[in-house]
């Protein structure tokens, strides 16, 4: 989902079932988002921070993914910061590093160029982080678009959307 709002009314309708904010999450709805059982997208020392503190207060662990912007140019940490990032994040208490992801920005354009520049910018990264000895559990890059025309991006796992409810 991309809201932690969107998160809790699933949780309402009673979907159990692990949840991942992909926006970004103001430290203002960590405890929102920690008592939801929400994973939580994080991608600067502050976020994550904000998330250890808010869950070591509440005697929890926060799950979060590591994002990376591989050219969406929205949200995420630089492909050259992000293995410090993820070594701070893995240091912190309270913190459970869940995932690791980007996401395509062109993987529905007929030419797939820049959807497998960007993947190769993902998987050089990651395996820049796993040489520091991380173990990242999920590794996700594929949106609806790579899940279909792209499927050496399916990976541990894909975030279909589009797909699941229409255009």
């Amino acid at each position: 989902v991309s809201l932690v709002g969107e998160a809790i009314e699933l949780r309402r309708g009673g979907i159990t079932a692990p949840l991942l904010v992909l926006g970004a999450v103001p430290a203002t709805q960590a405890g929102r988002a920690l008592e939801a059982g929400l994973e939580v997208t994080v991608f600067t020392r502050e976020a994550a921070l904000a998330f250890s503190g808010a869950a070591a207060a509440r005697r929890k662990r926060a799950r979060v993914h590591l994002k990376i912007d591989t050219g969406m140019n929205r949200i995420g940490c630089q492909p050259k910061e992000a293995a410090d990032l993820c070594s701070y994040i893995v240091r912190l208490p309270a913190i459970e590093l869940a995932g690791v992801y980007s996401h395509l920005a062109t993987a529905d354009d007929p030419d797939p160029t820049f959807a497998r520049e960007q993947l190769d910018i993902f998987l050089s990264t990651v395996a820049e982080i796993e040489e520091r000895g991380i173990l990242i559990p999920l590794r996700h890059i594929a949106n609806s678009s790579g899940t279909l025309w792209l499927p050496e991006s399916r990976l541990d796992m894909v975030r279909c959307g589009i797909a699941l409810y229409g255009l």
